[in-house]
């Protein structure tokens, strides 16, 4: 294991000002409609996440799809890989096949039960694509319990 403690404060000071960047570029949104306002901090996140993520994956934005033909709701980041796989571009949107996926992530700009219970719906359609892991169904029950109870959904 790495021992980063002479770097800490350089680290922490670097994400503060990431933080921040990311923070003002979201701000900048001049759109009132909510659709442009929410396309508009979905690309925010995309930048941020692009410079963090390994190089061999990609982010993109649409369903995934597994070899029975179940598919999810759209989503609004896919993390996928690129290298190995390909994705079906349909005019607009994507098809990924669910191997390639990474991990699936929903942007919302505001909180609250409904947008929490489209969150729940959208993770419940995409784990059934996925073959049971008894670690991340756990994991995501756990999340989902303290959800509901948390936003009274």
């Amino acid at each position: 294991m790495y021992n980063y403690s002479n770097n800490g404060v350089a680290l922490i000071e670097y994400f503060r000002k990431k933080s921040n960047e990311i923070i003002n570029i979201a701000s900048q949104v001049i759109a009132k409609n909510a659709t442009l306002r929410g396309n508009h901090l979905e690309l925010v996140m995309s930048k941020l996440l692009k410079d963090f993520i390994p190089k061999k994956y990609t982010l993109g934005t649409g369903v995934v799809f597994d070899p029975s033909g179940k598919q999810s709701l759209q989503s609004d980041v896919v993390i996928w890989d690129e290298q190995n796989y390909p994705r079906i571009e349909q005019y607009g949107h994507n098809l990924f096949f669910v191997e390639s996926v990474k991990a699936v992530l929903e942007i919302k700009t505001n909180f609250s039960s409904n947008n929490m219970k489209d969150i729940i719906n959208k993770c419940e359609r995409v784990n059934e694509l996925f073959p049971i892991r008894p670690s991340r169904r756990t994991v995501f029950n756990k999340a989902r319990d303290v959800l509901l109870t948390d936003w009274d959904c």
